[in-house]
Parts: C-alpha cells; sequence; structure tokens
C-alpha cells in the first residue's frame, strides 16, 4: 500500500500533513482515545504475579477494569460466577486446557467469549 504523496512530505503514516493548505487533520489524543474505546471487563489467566501487575496496569490506565486468575481452575471459576467481556489467558500455563473446556461449555450455553493468548516470558 503506497502512501498518498501529502502524508509522506511534510507528515508521516500517523500525522499526515493537510492535503489542502489550511485543513486541519484531526489527531486524538489519550484522553480522546478513552471515551473512543468502550471500558471492558476482562479476565486475566496469569500466574506471574509480575506480569498480572504489568497488565492490570496497563489496562486500568485505559479504563478498563480487570479480575485476575492464577491458573485453568481458576479461570474456569470465575467464568461460572461473572460475565466478562474477554480473556487474556497465558498460553504457557494451562491456557490451552482451560480454552478448551471454556468452547466445550460454550457449545452448551451458545455463548461465546473472545480468547487472547499471551507470551510475556521467554
Amino acid at each position: 500500500m503506497r502512501l498518498p504523496r501529502h502524508a509522506v512530505k511534510g507528515g508521516n503514516a500517523f500525522t499526515p500533513k493537510p492535503p489542502v493548505k489550511g485543513m486541519r487533520v484531526p489527531v486524538a489524543d489519550d484522553n480522546e482515545t478513552k471515551r473512543l474505546i468502550r471500558p471492558l471487563k476482562l479476565l486475566l489467566a496469569e500466574d506471574n504475579h509480575i506480569n498480572q501487575l504489568v497488565i492490570i496496569g496497563m489496562l486500568k490506565k485505559q479504563g478498563h477494569s480487570v479480575v485476575a486468575a492464577n491458573n485453568g481452575r481458576e479461570t474456569l471459576e470465575a467464568l461460572e460466577h461473572e460475565t466478562f467481556d474477554a480473556l487474556i489467558t497465558d498460553v504457557q500455563m494451562d491456557g490451552f486446557e482451560s480454552t478448551m473446556e471454556i468452547r466445550r461449555r460454550e457449545k452448551v450455553t451458545g455463548k461465546h467469549l473472545h480468547i487472547l493468548p499471551s507470551r510475556l516470558t521467554p
């Protein structure tokens, strides 16, 4: 994909130069971005406490609420008691097994949970 010439000369892909002299190009700041994104209720399945703190801090800064689970069993228990918009799961933990169980349960309930895999440590 090629950027229009005006987007490169005097600007870049993120803050393009206006194609017409005097035209303003809107650029979202952090506060505007926060207003545009609906706050989510997220479940974090992560067994490393430091990773939990980092991820939770980043997500809360964006306005989301986060519940942490330390393993697959706690993840499944949390899903039995609360509803979440998405699950962020550590695939090195027991994320594959809990994901398979979640998908099995979805066949019964007809509900669907977005599952985002993460791998923060080597």
